[in-house]
C-alpha cells in the first residue's frame, strides 16, 4: 500500500510541476518516478509478511528526459531563440498513473479488510466450542 501511496503523490508532483517553466539554466523540477523493490523469489511467504518500516519498499527516482521547449519569446526565461524549456511531464500518462493507483490501494484495502473479516471470523468458529 505505501508504495501505490507513493505512486499517487509522484504523479501528482509531476502534475503540480508540468507548466513550471525552467530558468535559462535548464536547472529545476525533473519528473520523478517511483521504482518498487522486487523480493528475492526465494522469500518465504512469513518472510513477507513480516512488517518492517525502517526497509522502504520502493525508491524515488528522477526521470532523465530532455525539457520540452515551447516558443514563447515574451516570457521572462526565454532563450535568445525565444524558446522556453518546462519539465518533460506527460499530463496524460501521469493522470492514469493517478488513476492505477487508487484502484491497486482501493483493492488492497479491500483484501485487508477481507482478511480481517476472514481472521474474525475464523476466532469465532474456533472460540465456540
Amino acid at each position: 500500500m505505501s508504495v501505490e501511496r507513493a505512486k499517487l503523490e509522484v504523479a501528482a508532483m509531476n502534475i503540480a510541476n508540468a507548466n513550471v517553466a525552467l530558468p535559462t539554466d535548464g536547472i529545476g523540477y525533473r519528473p520523478l518516478r517511483v521504482v518498487p523493490q522486487h523480493t528475492n523469489a526465494r522469500t518465504s511467504f512469513s518472510e513477507l509478511m513480516k512488517f518492517d518500516a525502517s526497509v522502504p519498499k520502493f525508491s524515488i527516482e528522477t526521470i532523465d528526459t530532455p525539457p520540452r521547449q515551447i516558443l514563447e519569446p515574451n516570457h521572462p526565461f526565454a532563450d535568445a531563440k525565444g524558446m522556453v524549456m518546462y519539465p518533460a511531464v506527460d499530463t496524460t500518462t501521469e493522470t492514469f498513473n493517478v488513476m492505477h493507483a487508487m484502484r491497486a490501494y482501493e483493492a488492497n484495502v479491500a483484501v485487508l479488510n477481507a482478511s480481517k473479516t476472514m481472521a474474525l471470523k475464523a476466532l469465532e468458529i474456533g472460540g465456540g466450542n
